[in-house]
């Protein structure tokens, strides 16, 4: 993930690709939406009238250039995934921060109406409204400016409120989006699952298990399952032993087995895919440094929510390393003990 200044040095945005957009709201900025209702399957982000005023915006950066996909409103940050179709001289990060502005003037209109009221004569004559707030304007349902006026602005006791923070993180995706989609929309049930299960979506720290310290995030209950399978395969396996272990490992989670599995190798990662996309049950062994924000990644996202999905990662690794041979060896004796 990039951050605005820390952009990836070797992209060139003004490109084609494809980008998953993440902006989070300004500190004490009202919040975009509220979930409804407080459970798992049906959860949704019910939208205040800022969130609203976003989802107008977005829409509106449409164009032959930019594709809008998937996007979801959280009570306190946005996510959208945009193609750029064709290839531009305007960054992409230019047409974020445009977005941004509009929905601050449009915070700041809903704001001046509510707090102050229309007929205040604290205003700045002589800009014209834009196009933009006019239209917003019928949907929303705020008053329509006088031509005199700019898009309205409170008074200055709130000048210097916006909607979101000024930076924003983006994600270059590559064409397999099953994950990052499924990433976006599940992101009101992550949420309720955070409330309903404070604990299961977030890190814990040297929790001792089996003599050793691990760092974990996820349903820790798996480790206690009667059933847990160990998974290993061979870079050099055959097409034909591959298949056999695939049909093998299939069968285990269609009858309820844990998977538990370092994925390392081709063939593992194929039956970790297996186990995700079969709903069934996994265990991911990694050397992943686990600080108190950490996610797992984008494609545990749905089994973690559903409390299929646990990551461990013993905490002697400190921090992530590269995948040497030692370290693989190591990570699939862990994962060989925990079947044990």
């Amino acid at each position: 993930m990039n951050h605005k200044d820390r952009r990836n040095q070797n992209w060139y945005y003004e490109k084609k690709g494809i980008y998953l957009i993440t902006n989070k709201l300004e500190q004490g900025a009202p919040p975009l939406g509220n979930l409804r209702p407080n459970n798992i399957i049906d959860a949704v982000i019910e939208p205040t009238p800022f969130g609203r005023i976003v989802e107008l915006c977005w829409n509106q950066m449409e164009d032959q250039v930019d594709y809008l996909m998937e996007r979801q409103l959280m009570p306190d940050h946005h996510h959208g995934i945009v193609q750029r179709k064709l290839a531009c001289n305007e960054q992409l990060g230019v047409k974020i921060q445009s977005f941004k502005r509009a929905c601050t003037i449009l915070l700041r209109s809903f704001l001046r109406r509510e707090l102050l009221g229309w007929n205040d004569e604290r205003i700045i004559p002589n800009l014209q409204p834009t196009k933009n707030y006019c239209e917003a304007s019928a949907i929303l349902g705020l008053p329509m400016p006088l031509q005199r006026d700019y898009c309205p602005v409170i008074d200055s006791t709130f000048t210097d409120k916006r909607l979101f923070a000024e930076r924003f993180n983006d994600r270059i995706l590559d064409s397999n989006l099953i994950y990052p989609r499924l990433y976006v929309l599940n992101n009101p049930r992550v949420l309720a699952m955070k409330q309903l299960f404070p604990g299961l979506c977030k890190a814990s720290n040297a929790i001792l298990f089996k003599g050793r310290y691990y760092d974990m995030v996820g349903n820790r209950y798996l480790l206690e399952y009667p059933w847990r399978e160990y998974v290993q395969i061979s870079r050099s396996i055959s097409e034909d032993e591959l298949q056999k272990k695939q049909e093998y490992y299939l069968n285990c989670i269609a009858t309820g087995a844990v998977i538990v599995s370092a994925g390392i190798s081709p063939g593992e990662r194929e039956i970790v895919d297996i186990a995700l996309t079969h709903g069934g049950f996994l265990i991911h062994v990694s050397n992943n440094n686990m600080p108190p924000n950490y996610k797992p990644a984008t494609q545990y996202a749905v089994a973690c929510l559903e409390g299929r999905f646990l990551e461990i990662s013993p905490c002697e690794y400190g921090c992530k390393h590269s995948f040497d041979r030692e370290t693989c060896l190591q990570l699939n004796m862990i994962a060989k003990e925990l079947c044990q």
